[in-house]
């Protein structure tokens, strides 16, 4: 249950703790626009000094407002691309009124305390920032198309078994946590990525990740129906449980768990005599993994102590349990039986998206090997069709005829 919260407008919000501000950041969108949500602050900044008791409470509660811009800028700057151009102008037209002021009234930067040079300051600041963080916006798109660029380069297959188990997990590790991180909290919202029709532009970074995570899953199975050698096909079973092992060292729970359940899609996971030639040391971490990371009996609690405990350190969260919880927090009605805002309900999503937030912000140190990257990038291009897994795995153990001593 989640206790009703109303939104009591901007002083309410900026008379709060942190988590309410950035709570009204990131879903606003639900029940105004963001020009809205500028105009409402703006209005409060322009309240006029006689609704305070002296001016040091009035310039108190403009840089409050400067505050909260900058912390828009810096946590949702996508959510301005189409009112940069009214943001920018309204800085400009807030810093001329201050130079105003001063002009007009030099006495003020004494009774203000210089609280007005601070204000001054700050809206600089504030402005600095926002050509700082569209030039970075910029860059990080130019990278990205010339990073789309360079997949649809070919190359030979490559032997991903020839490598340390423990080089390409970091190697997988490195490249999920640069796709985890461009994921935007707004992309949380509102159910945002499951939205057919919109997921692509509303969610692209969270479609992203769930395709990634869907095919490194018919990639792994794919990279052992491949081989035709049987010792080389039980060379990729050992290959994959040890570098989904190496995987969860790194708390990488994101590759594990597409690793696992790439071993357990139905093509693979029938094939019994393979699997019983697996060494038993190795079936032994395989279960610990399914025990601790892929278990999802009651409400994946082993995972989520596992995941709260690393908090702090670098991680890669489990997305489905992320998603789901998302999902669930979503059913909550976003208006009360009066027809009020229950804000509480922003507030709880919020803070149950907090740990992700914290892991974006808490990168690897790892430097993956440059041949091991370079041969995944090309590994990942190459998967079977499932008509092709059911066909090799099939070749590979046939089915019992139905009269067989051995059919069950």
């Amino acid at each position: 249950m989640v206790k009703a919260v109303p939104f009591k407008g901007v002083k309410f919000v900026l008379s709060q703790d942190s988590s309410l501000r950035r709570a009204l950041l990131l879903y606003h969108n639900v029940f105004m626009t963001s020009q809205e949500l500028l105009n409402k602050f703006e209005a409060f900044y322009r309240k006029p000094a006689s609704s305070f008791p002296d001016i040091k409470h009035s310039i108190a509660s403009k840089l409050n407002v400067v505050s909260f811009l900058q912390e828009w800028i810096r946590l949702h700057y996508v959510d301005l691309l189409e009112i940069e151009e009214k943001v920018s102008s309204l800085l400009k037209v807030l810093a001329n009124e201050v130079y105003e002021l001063i002009i007009a009234d030099d006495s003020i930067i004494e009774i203000s305390d210089g609280g007005i040079n601070v204000l001054l300051s700050e809206i600089k600041t504030t402005q600095c920032l926002l050509e700082e963080t569209r030039d970075e916006f910029d860059r990080r798109t130019r990278r990205r198309m010339q990073e789309d660029q360079n997949k649809k380069q070919s190359a030979p297959r490559p032997d991903i078994s020839e490598f340390d188990p423990e080089h390409v997990a970091i190697a997988m590790t490195v490249s999920d946590y640069r796709a985890f991180v461009r994921v935007q909290p707004r992309e949380f919202v509102d159910k945002a990525w499951s939205r057919k029709e919109t997921c692509h532009q509303v969610a692209p970074n969270i479609v992203s990740m769930v395709e990634s995570w869907n095919h490194r899953c018919t990639w792994v199975a794919s990279e052992i129906l491949n081989r035709e050698d049987l010792a080389v096909r039980l060379r990729m079973f050992k290959h994959f449980i040890e570098v989904a092992e190496q995987c969860c060292l790194l708390h990488n729970y994101f590759a594990v768990f597409a690793i696992v359940t790439g071993l357990e899609l139905s093509p693979v996971f029938r094939m019994k005599k393979h699997w019983a030639k697996i060494p038993k040391e190795t079936m032994d971490k395989l279960e610990e993994l399914k025990a601790t990371v892929t278990d999802g009996s009651y409400n994946s609690r082993v995972y989520r102590k596992i995941f709260k405990a690393g908090l702090g350190h670098p991680q890669i969260p489990h997305f489905a349990v992320v998603l789901k919880d998302c999902f669930q927090l979503e059913e909550i009605s976003t208006w009360d039986k009066n027809g009020c805002l229950n804000f509480g309900k922003f507030v709880k999503q919020f803070r149950e998206l907090a740990d992700v937030f914290q892991c974006q912000a808490t990168p690897y140190d790892e430097t993956p090997d440059p041949d091991v990257a370079a041969a995944l990038h090309v590994s990942y291009g190459i998967t079977l069709s499932e008509d092709k897994m059911w066909q090799r795995s099939l070749r590979f153990e046939p089915r019992d005829a139905p009269n067989s001593p051995n059919a069950h």
